[in-house]
């Protein structure tokens, strides 16, 4: 583990399942849906942090920017987009997606109930 620090590699996990992080990552994959509720807080919000980067650098805007509750146009269709996807389905709380977009809960609610 020290040495995948060192390299600052990630490695996908959970403390029920032994084996390497693609192994891991393999058998959630196949888990039912009803198990994928269970599954801890953590692994929805370490996903949900891997998405936000991902889909800032494809569309060329900047985490920080997003996070600080910029007004562009951009900005706001992505702040829309992740919040669909961590709510409804990573199953994260409002206050959880809230947390990662830089916006208050009440605006996370406000984008699902009119969108979703």
């Amino acid at each position: 583990m020290k040495s995948l620090r060192k390299r600052q590699e990630k490695q996908y996990s959970d403390e029920r399942i032994l084996g390497s992080g693609e192994f891991v990552k393999e058998i959630l994959d196949d888990v039912d849906e009803a198990v994928k509720e269970r599954l801890p807080a953590k692994a929805a919000e370490t996903e949900a942090r891997e998405r936000l980067v991902q889909v800032c650098e494809h569309a060329e805007v900047t985490v920080k920017a997003l996070q600080g509750g910029s007004r562009k146009r951009e900005c706001s269709e992505l702040r829309k987009q992740l919040a669909l996807e961590y709510v409804l389905e990573l199953g994260m709380t409002y206050a959880g997606a809230a947390r990662l977009l830089g916006v208050s809960a009440a605006a996370v609610n406000r984008i699902v109930n009119r969108i979703g």
